[in-house]
């Protein structure tokens, strides 16, 4: 499982003892006590490893504003997540939006000066500006341009 936590100092996500909110080692009856839980998972049928990002503060793409964006580095597949205040233990997962899926190795996210997201893509070494899909030539797939 690939997870997403709100940090607090001093918070216990659990590694090693679970991955999101399932036991890892043990696969069952894992302690839990004492743990916070992730606010956003997904399993391994759907990525392979979270490539951290940012809150989206710009104004080119407003239905993302406020969302945390980030990317899964083996499937390059893009989601944004509205974030709770903060994280509670047994609160219902935060609600994803899928972005798309392009042919690159999402590694890291950066913004400008204007809020505007950035997705460097580690296969080819190109760092893309999120657009919106009006914006796109149509030589380009949706929403990602170099």
């Amino acid at each position: 499982w690939e997870e997403i936590d709100l940090v607090t100092r001093g918070a216990n996500l659990g590694w090693d003892a679970r991955e999101g909110r399932h036991c890892f080692e043990p696969e069952r009856n894992c302690r839990t006590e004492g743990l916070v839980d992730p606010i956003y998972e997904y399993s391994h049928e759907e990525g392979q490893s979270i490539s951290g990002g940012y809150v989206y503060t710009g104004t080119d793409l407003p239905e993302l504003r406020g969302k945390y964006v980030f990317g899964d580095f083996v499937t390059g597949r893009l989601w944004a997540i509205d974030l709770p205040r903060e994280a509670v233990n047994g609160a219902p997962l935060a609600k994803a939006y899928a972005l798309g899926k392009w042919p690159i190795l999402p590694s890291t996210f950066g913004i400008d000066a204007r809020g505007e997201l950035y997705v460097g893509d580690f296969y080819q070494g190109i760092v893309y500006r999120l657009v919106s899909a009006d914006a796109v030539a149509p030589a380009v797939d949706g929403g990602v341009t170099p």
